[in-house]
């Protein structure tokens, strides 16, 4: 605690003393600290969260979240390690897989952290959404990114997404997150596709996902995941560099070409 004649607790760095750290510090000796995965790659969610379950470190904080109105929480990386799993047990479960984008428009709540690391470790795509956007520029980053899933609290739903649904027919499922969505669970839905996180989440079993560089993901019981055990149709893509319209819109943008993309582009003129 820190006022009048409190002591602070000093907790020693991981690294060691800092002066020798940084001087010592090559980007080899920082790759040997990551376990990658198996076959080659990383995976953020893996190297920030189930490493260190894996090295017996499970029982250390992970994430402490104080707001100001008193909510205190601390989450070992063993709890996180499983709640980020039982994020991607749902994903999967309502087919969303590797590749997929997943956003998140919230403020920041222990919900919201959970959401991106287990959308990492499902191999999905996660963009967050500035709660303070107003609907249009929210409905202009969904629809260019082609969202599948949308991660949000009831009070921005109603207030900027519902209204957006008619111009975003990608978007298929919305998860409600933060204290007010548990309320919500067994009650009449919000729009389609719109679950209280709460409600899916006894479903899920927590298991530790073992994420593979190639294919699709297998569990701990050895059940695939993701593209590589189901196939799913999906909607066309627009090709980079053709004119993408927007929903809603008059308007018509262009999506930009890849750098690799503009070259070819210069190469036949």
């Amino acid at each position: 605690m820190v006022g009048d004649g409190a002591q602070t607790a000093r907790v020693p760095s991981v690294m060691g003393d800092y002066d020798t750290a940084q001087s010592e510090f090559t980007w080899d000796t920082a790759r040997r600290w990551l376990d990658g995965l198996p076959g080659g790659g990383r995976n953020i969610a893996h190297e920030a969260v189930d490493r260190h379950v894996l090295h017996r470190r499970g029982d250390r904080v992970a994430f402490r979240f104080v707001d100001a109105d008193g909510l205190d929480v601390m989450w070992t990386y063993a709890q996180l390690a499983e709640r980020t799993s039982r994020f991607a047990e749902v994903l999967r479960a309502v087919g969303v897989g590797p590749g997929d984008l997943v956003c998140g428009l919230s403020g920041r709540i222990p919900d919201l952290y959970v959401a991106l690391l287990g959308t990492l470790k499902a191999r999905s795509v996660f963009s967050p959404l500035f709660s303070a956007f107003g609907p249009e520029p929210i409905r202009l980053r969904m629809a260019m990114g082609h969202a599948r899933l949308l991660v949000t609290t009831p009070t921005l739903y109603r207030k900027k997404v519902d209204q957006l649904r008619a111009d975003l027919p990608e978007l298929e499922h919305v998860l409600l997150i933060g204290p007010d969505a548990e309320e919500l669970v067994g009650a009449e839905r919000l729009g389609p596709g719109v679950v209280p996180l709460a409600e899916l989440w006894p479903s899920t079993t927590g298991a530790r996902l073992v994420v593979r560089r190639h294919g699709c993901a297998r569990d701990v019981g050895g059940r695939e995941t993701g593209r590589g055990a189901r196939a799913r149709r999906r909607k066309p893509r627009v090709p980079r560099g053709q004119d993408l319209p927007v929903p809603g819109s008059l308007d018509v943008r262009r999506r930009p070409l890849s750098r690799q993309g503009r070259d070819r582009a210069l190469a036949r003129t």
